[in-house]
């Protein structure tokens, strides 16, 4: 599942359904259906790349049919693709 969180954009995500899976290497796709807060319904898409053991230049993208996009580089944490 899924939980994102955007507080400046008013975007919230939580326990989205993950139903499409692509691996590449160090990197992964995913995508599914989603509910934001305000109950409205999206499908969205997320691209990952680990790009370090601790996650210092690792990166995270997420497109929604609203229109909405956000990524970067992750600032605490580490992707792990396995």
């Amino acid at each position: 599942s899924l939980t994102f969180n955007d507080p400046a954009a008013l975007v919230a995500i939580s326990r989205a359904k993950v139903r499409t899976l692509t691996f590449t290497g160090t990197s992964a796709t995913f995508g599914g259906t989603a509910r934001l807060g305000d109950g409205s319904k999206v499908t969205y898409s997320v691209s990952v790349s680990d790009n370090s053991a601790d996650g210092s230049s690792d990166t995270f993208t997420i497109s929604l049919s609203n229109g909405y996009s956000a990524g970067g580089s992750i600032t605490s944490g580490d992707i792990q693709v396995q």
